[in-house]
C-alpha cells in the first residue's frame, strides 16, 4: 500500500496546478511536501521518539508557514503521542515533548512580533477578510436554502468537483489523485468500523484530514485553486493507505498465528513500549 501511495504522490507532485504552485511561490507547496513526509510515519509499525519529535517539529514548521494547518497538524501530533504511549506515560516527561517541540514552532511568529514589534500577536489578523461563509449560515442548513447551495458548493469544492474546467484551476490529472484518496478514505472508513479494525487509533487516523476542513470551512477557497484543499485530500490519503496497511499488518499476523485476531487486541491493553506506535 505504500508503494500505491507513492505513485498516487508522484502524480500529484506532477500534475500541471502543483507545478504552478511551486512557480507562484505559495507558501504551502513546502507544507505539502512535508505533510508526505511526516504522515509516512504512520505506515511504520514502530517509531522512535526521535522521529516523534522529528515529525512534531516539521509540523509546528508547517503551521508557522500556514497558520490555517494549525489544528490538523495538532491532530497528528497528537495520534503520534497517544498512539506511543501507554495510560502510565501520562506523567512523563518524553509523552509531553512532542507537543513541547510543536508547542515552540508554532510560537516563533509571536516570539517575533514581540521581540521587533513589542505586540502580542499570536495569530494572523486578516484571516476575517476572507471569509465567505459562517457558522450561523452552516448550522441553517436545513432549514435555509442559500446556506444550503453554500454548503454544498463548499462540499464541492473540497472534493475538487466545483469547477471543472482550466480556467478555474481544474487539472485531470490532480482529479485523478485527489478522487482516488476520496474512494480511499471512503473505504478505509467503512473498514474502521468493521469489528477486527475498530480502535480508537485507527478511528483517530481516519478522521484527521477532517481537521484541516472543518476549520476551513468558513473561508474563501476558491482562491488560487486549488491550493487551500490539496492539504485536505493529501491527508485523506495518506489517511487510508495507512488504514489499508495496518490492515495488510493484521492479515499476515492471521495468517502466521493461523487464526483471526481480536479487535481488541488493537487497544494495546498490555504494558506499551515508549516506542511502540501504530
Amino acid at each position: 500500500w505504500a508503494y500505491v501511495m507513492a505513485v498516487l504522490v508522484v502524480v500529484l507532485a506532477i500534475s500541471s496546478r502543483v507545478i504552478e504552485a511551486e512557480y507562484l511561490g505559495l507558501s504551502e507547496y513546502a507544507t505539502w511536501i512535508i505533510a508526505i513526509f511526516v504522515g509516512a510515519l504512520l505506515f511504520k509499525e514502530t517509531i522512535e521518539q526521535r522521529w516523534i519529535l522529528l515529525g512534531a517539529a516539521l509540523c509546528g514548521f508547517c503551521v508557522f508557514v500556514r497558520t490555517n494547518q494549525l489544528f490538523g497538524m495538532a491532530a497528528l501530533v497528537a495520534i503520534f503521542a497517544f498512539a506511543g504511549f501507554s495510560k502510565k506515560s501520562l506523567k512523563q516527561l518524553s509523552f509531553w515533548l512532542p507537543f513541547c517541540v510543536f508547542g515552540f514552532m508554532v510560537l516563533l511568529p509571536l516570539f517575533h512580533n514581540l521581540y521587533f514589534g513589542r505586540v502580542f500577536v499570536l495569530l494572523p489578523q486578516s484571516a476575517g477578510k476572507n471569509s465567505d461563509y459562517s457558522w450561523a449560515e452552516l448550522f441553517q442548513v436545513f432549514s435555509n436554502g442559500e446556506s444550503r447551495a453554500k454548503a454544498i458548493m463548499k462540499l464541492r469544492e473540497f472534493t475538487y468537483t466545483a469547477y471543472l474546467n482550466k480556467g478555474m484551476g481544474f487539472s485531470f490529472t490532480l482529479a485523478i489523485v485527489f478522487w482516488s484518496f476520496q474512494i480511499a478514505w471512503i473505504i478505509s472508513l467503512a473498514q474502521v468500523c468493521r469489528r477486527r479494525m475498530r480502535s480508537l487509533k485507527n478511528f483517530a487516523v481516519v478522521i484527521w484530514p477532517l481537521a484541516f476542513a472543518i476549520p476551513a470551512i468558513p473561508y474563501r477557497l476558491d482562491a488560487y485553486y486549488p491550493r487551500q484543499v490539496v492539504m485536505f485530500n493529501l491527508a485523506l490519503g495518506l489517511a487510508a493507505f495507512a488504514i489499508f496497511n495496518k490492515m495488510h499488518q493484521l492479515e499476515k499476523r492471521s495468517s502466521a498465528k493461523g487464526n483471526e485476531p481480536s479487535w481488541d487486541s488493537n487497544l494495546n491493553t498490555t504494558a506499551i513500549s515508549p516506542h511502540s506506535a501504530l
